[in-house]
């Protein structure tokens, strides 16, 4: 039990392992008291920045802070997600980081950045659904658009169509095509 110890020491090493406790317990209610809590001691998570678990600890505390609708903080635990699965070379959450952090990429900070995470993401997964690969064509095509890179945005955009899945994604793809 994190909470039971005075011992800060001890509190921030017990971290990881009461996340593992509630993982398995699969409880929101738990969930939501564990990162109210931790909220409160933002030094446990920096003493655990050595340790790979941070990688589901972010995991788990992003979706935490999106059900909050904190969604600055969720960003910024997105991409300590991202640097964390990045420095222990561990892309068990891939591609889901990426295209999350795509998403808000593209609609704040560029097509750039939004290219390279989709390119990291199609890097690092071992297995991309066709689902999630939908979406990685079209965010790839919506980058290369906005950057005026045409022939690119159509050439993703056909690859999005190919996909043999039913998805709004190929819906904006086929409109995509269109503005042409």
């Amino acid at each position: 039990k994190v909470q039971a110890s005075k011992n800060a020491t001890i509190s921030a090493k017990e971290l990881l392992y009461g996340l593992e406790i509630l993982i398995h317990l699969d409880d929101v209610n738990k969930y939501n008291a564990f990162f109210k809590y931790v909220i409160n001691y933002p030094e446990y998570e920096e003493a655990n920045q050595h340790d790979a678990r941070i990688v589901d600890y972010y995991y788990y505390y992003y979706h935490y802070l999106m059900r909050k609708h904190q969604d600055e903080e969720a960003f910024f635990v997105l991409q300590n997600l991202n640097q964390a699965q990045n420095d222990y070379d561990v892309y068990i959450y891939s591609p889901f980081v990426e295209l999350s952090l795509a998403s808000n990429f593209y609609l704040n900070y560029g097509y750039n950045n939004t290219l390279q995470v989709i390119q990291d993401g199609f890097a690092h997964a071992d297995k991309i659904e066709n689902e999630d690969l939908i979406q990685m064509y079209y965010y790839k095509a919506k980058a290369y658009f906005g950057l005026q890179e045409k022939q690119k945005a159509k050439k993703y955009a056909i690859k999005c169509l190919k996909v043999r899945v039913k998805s709004m994604y190929k819906n904006l793809c086929k409109a995509m095509i269109k503005l042409k």
